[in-house]
């Protein structure tokens, strides 16, 4: 028999105190996974999970001891039948590389998430080797196998508790985190990253007085950043900070989960420092996000919009998974980096408090991420204690406390931008000092309030701002000051709350009969709609395409075999996923289906269907059946309407 050769599976790895140091800062952090400190600063995972946890490392040394591969493919340990209760053989296929982290059993469940895998039982008192992928190999123990790329939600979405130590008494000369003083205002600048902040500061008039409001209200206007939203300096900050760190390299491609702002203000950044961007937005997000991040250079991914924070389709989750198949990319993680909030603490929150003189009463704004709020609310905290600290929730989010104004939860929102359904990591709940939950019914409307009346080419959560400064702004007397938070442009919403047929098709604002019209407020019952034609999800796109062609029609319903409606498949939604080799002419309809569209019922008038009929050909028109369930009821066309009116 010939003898086991046994290949030495890691040369010894050396590193200086300072590396141990900046590895246990980014974990400790939350900047990066251990895995990812690792593999940047050459210090094992082991030893950085040692620090964290207390325990003394010898300098330079590889703590975890030393790995060996049979040829067989076993991963076998310096110590391998030492202690025979441990167990400590593991297959392994497809990767060069892997790691072997020794952990007393009593902690396992300390040990940092980066890939989960079964672990063989040990006794209580032995540790356990808890065998990590580095790679993204195939795992497998006891004949139990399993694909570590497959990430687990738990572990991707930024929902856990933050380990930042802010209190307000902190000695500010101890923070961990670097400090950038406001900039000097210049005749000319560099280029446009130099001016980002340094926003004006705008006094409100008409809005405030048709409430009755008796103090002074002003708006900080982010819109005047250059990518358009306060987003611009998050973006800016993540970045210089990451530069700073040795954690971007040359040629990086920046992967990022956005709303669409942060994602505008990252793709701004890299094309001027020369980087690649890809954002992760949910369809829910306006084209015109769309069209500005690809004027920028960036690509965008879009995300199903019904799609929780925690499906395996999420932004979080997708933007890991692009993270894992593109080299030399880094996911900055604005719902996790301590730049987020520090971005604001540095610069927002003192040019509030240089802007108005130290006079501030009350702050208003919303959380998405939470870093504006947070990283305002603690340097007022400091500065101006006496500050009233309010945040707004949209109807459907769950970050309000108390729990108990979270009703409607999951309900979904219009405004974009702020609420979600986790706690991110950046949001610090415990500097907010009110909370007021707002509807779409509220924020759209003020938000063309805010235009008309008052001049100002916001946003939509803007208007969210505003409806809840209003309630809270109630309070304060005569001589005091508001200070709302106007996040982004309308440059965004053009097609969204800007356009009165988008508003009046989902009740936001009345829908009027200016042309007096006989037909207007007639029911959509009165329409004569021929029996609706369906077909199967599992109809191939080429056998769709020659149904529309056969019926001369551009559009077709497309169900579940139980009757379940799944979406519209369409000429112009096959002609773009085809050239965008998205799909195949045998792959199933079910995957180039359009889901966003206009639904109704059928108590719906005649005049809100012409508005939609405005936005798109077709209208879906969809009943209640008898367990209260919406059910697919038919498509309502132009033809259809002009047949009835005609």
């Amino acid at each position: 028999m010939m003898p086991r050769k046994y290949i030495r599976k890691k040369p010894e790895r050396t590193y200086t105190a300072e590396d141990l140091q900046n590895a246990v800062a980014d974990v400790a952090t939350n900047n990066l996974t251990y895995r990812q400190a690792s593999a940047l600063y050459g210090v094992p995972v082991s030893n950085i999970f040692n620090r964290i946890k207390g325990r003394q490392i010898p300098e330079g040394k590889l703590g975890s001891g030393r790995k060996y591969m049979a040829e067989d493919g076993r991963i076998i340990p310096e110590n391998y039948g030492a202690r025979p209760s441990i167990s400590p053989v593991y297959k392994i296929t497809g990767a060069p590389t892997a790691e072997i982290v020794e952990v007393p059993a009593a902690q396992m469940d300390e040990v940092p998430a980066v890939h989960t895998v079964e672990i063989r039982p040990a006794t209580p008192s032995a540790p356990i080797h808890c065998l990590r992928s580095v790679h993204g190999a195939s795992l497998s123990t006891g004949g139990s196998k399993m694909d570590a790329c497959n990430l687990k939600t738990e572990n991707v979405v930024p929902a856990e508790p933050s380990k930042c130590t802010w209190h307000k008494e902190a000695d500010p000369t101890n923070s961990p985190h670097t400090k950038k003083p406001l900039r000097p205002l210049k005749k000319i600048h560099a280029n446009a990253l130099e001016t980002v902040g340094r926003t004006p500061i705008i006094r409100l008039n008409k809005i405030p007085q048709s409430y009755g409001i008796k103090c002074e209200v002003l708006v900080k206007c982010e819109y005047f950043n250059p990518g358009g939203s306060v987003k611009d300096r998050i973006a800016v900050r993540m970045i210089d900070d990451a530069e700073a760190l040795g954690k971007i390299k040359p040629g990086a491609t920046i992967i990022e989960p956005s709303s669409g702002n942060t994602g505008i203000g990252l793709a701004m950044v890299c094309a001027i420092k020369g980087y690649k961007c890809v954002v992760v937005m949910p369809e829910k997000m306006s084209q015109e996000k769309v069209d500005t991040l690809e004027a920028l250079g960036a690509k965008v991914v879009r995300t199903p919009t019904d799609q929780g924070s925690y499906s395996r389709n999420s932004t979080f989750l997708v933007s890991h998974k692009l993270q894992e198949e593109t080299p030399n990319s880094i996911i900055l993680n604005q719902y996790k980096n301590a730049s987020n909030p520090l971005a604001h603490y540095d610069t927002t929150a003192a040019e509030i408090y240089e802007q108005c003189d130290g006079k501030i009463d009350m702050v208003v704004g919303g959380s998405g991420t939470g870093g504006t709020i947070s990283g305002i609310a603690r340097r007022m905290k400091e500065i101006n204690p006496s500050c009233k600290i309010v945040c707004v929730d949209p109807v459907g989010s769950i970050l309000a406390r108390p729990d108990t104004l979270n009703v409607n939860r999951g309900q979904f929102w219009e405004v974009e931008g702020i609420g979600y359904d986790f706690v991110p990591t950046t949001l610090d709940r415990s500097v907010i000092d009110e909370w007021i939950k707002i509807s779409d019914q509220e924020s759209m409307p003020m938000a063309k309030r805010l235009v008309r009346e008052e001049g100002l080419l916001c946003g939509g959560s803007s208007g969210a701002h505003v409806a809840a400064a209003m309630k809270a702004a109630a309070k304060l007397e005569a001589g005091q000051r508001c200070v709302i938070i106007l996040p982004d442009s309308i440059r965004n919403y053009l097609s969204k709350f800007v356009s009165d047929a988008w508003m009046e098709v989902r009740h936001l604002q009345p829908c009027v009969n200016s042309m007096n019209y006989w037909w207007w407020e007639n029911k959509v019952s009165k329409l004569t709609l021929d029996p609706p034609i369906s077909i199967l999800g599992s109809v191939s796109c080429r056998k769709t395409l020659n149904l529309l062609r056969k019926l001369g029609i551009n559009e077709i319903p497309v169900c579940e075999e139980n009757g379940k409606f799944l979406g519209i498949a369409m000429l112009a939604e096959l002609f773009n996923k085809f050239m965008a080799r998205k799909i195949k002419p045998d792959t199933h309809i079910s995957n180039a289906l359009r889901t966003k569209f206009i639904k109704i019922k059928p108590d719906a008038t005649l005049g809100v269907v012409s508005k939609a009929l405005h936005i798109d050909g077709f209208v879906v028109l969809m009943e209640d059946n008898e367990e209260g369930e919406e059910q697919f009821a038919g498509l309502i066309t132009i033809g259809d309407l002009l047949q009835y009116i005609m």
